[in-house]
């Protein structure tokens, strides 16, 4: 059962409140799906400024999630701030490897590509891809494991 609470106000260098809703208990994908949410009715309303407040509040509390910065740098990247799109690009690519997202790679490639860098832009495919084949190795590892009730850590037992 979710119980949704409103947290202290965030306030806007324009001052007015901003709130948005929390889902406790919180499951961290649960709850940043609710703010990215909120984003998107923020951006859609063309209230970007409370956008980014949302967003930096965000990856202060979680950076460890990519999308988080993914989708910042997306609204900076529609209110034509590139380099600061960039910046948060990066970030999000410097998440630890369990929780990268492969989308990150692919929306920061077609930015480039946009920006007319091709060249960077297939080297972020490249990475992508190569995110979702390690997000696919260590599911397959996880439920070898599960199946086999072993710690060998995905390696089937030769001895079998």
């Amino acid at each position: 059962m979710y119980v949704c609470t409103l947290p202290p106000f965030v306030f806007s260098p324009y001052g007015a409140h901003l709130m948005f809703f929390h889902i406790l208990p919180p499951n961290l994908y649960q709850t940043n799906s609710c703010r990215l949410a909120y984003v998107s009715s923020l951006v859609a309303q063309r209230r970007i400024s409370d956008a980014r407040i949302v967003l930096r509040t965000a990856t202060q509390h979680c950076p460890r999630h990519a999308q988080l910065w993914m989708e910042w740098a997306l609204v900076e990247a529609a209110a034509g701030n590139a380099e600061m799109a960039r910046q948060l690009f990066e970030r999000g690519a410097e998440v630890p490897s369990n929780y990268q997202h492969e989308p990150l790679y692919q929306a920061w490639a077609a930015f480039e590509a946009k920006m007319g860098n091709g060249d960077f832009a297939a080297q972020l495919i490249q990475r992508a891809e190569q995110v979702a084949q390690d997000h696919t190795a260590r599911r397959l590892a996880a439920e070898i494991k599960a199946v086999s009730g072993s710690d060998s850590g995905g390696k089937v037992n030769a001895a079998r």
